[in-house]
């Protein structure tokens, strides 16, 4: 199980806002927990395959996320070998979602 950071109630109305901002997407609770956490965290980039939205959400105004695995690497994979997608892409977004962050994570590993 990953378990990703806690948000407390008094964040909600702050989530809520997101998804009122990017209505025309539109943005679920999960999108704008992530979107919010990467605010909060000062994270920049996702571990996601939910590229299209993802490359359409900012944080601090204007930037937008990086998002792991790239598209380009995800499409290439899936077309040859769909089963192999998350199994070979998966670790390697990891080590690099490690890497690209200065912050410490916002998630771990339980049992």
């Amino acid at each position: 199980m990953l378990v990703v950071a806690s948000i407390g109630n008094d964040e909600l109305p702050e989530i809520h806002r997101l998804m009122t901002r990017y209505a025309d997407r539109p943005m679920d609770f999960a999108d704008a927990t992530f979107v919010y956490l990467a605010k909060r965290e000062s994270i920049s980039t996702i571990l996601t395959i939910d590229f299209s939205d993802f490359a359409t959400y900012r944080i601090e105004g204007n930037r937008p996320l990086s998002v792991l695995p790239s598209r380009k690497n995800y499409r290439r994979r899936s077309a040859s070998n769909p089963s192999s997608v998350l199994g070979q892409s998966l670790p390697s977004s990891l080590d690099k979602l490690r890497s690209a962050s200065t912050a410490p994570p916002v998630w771990h590993w339980a049992q």
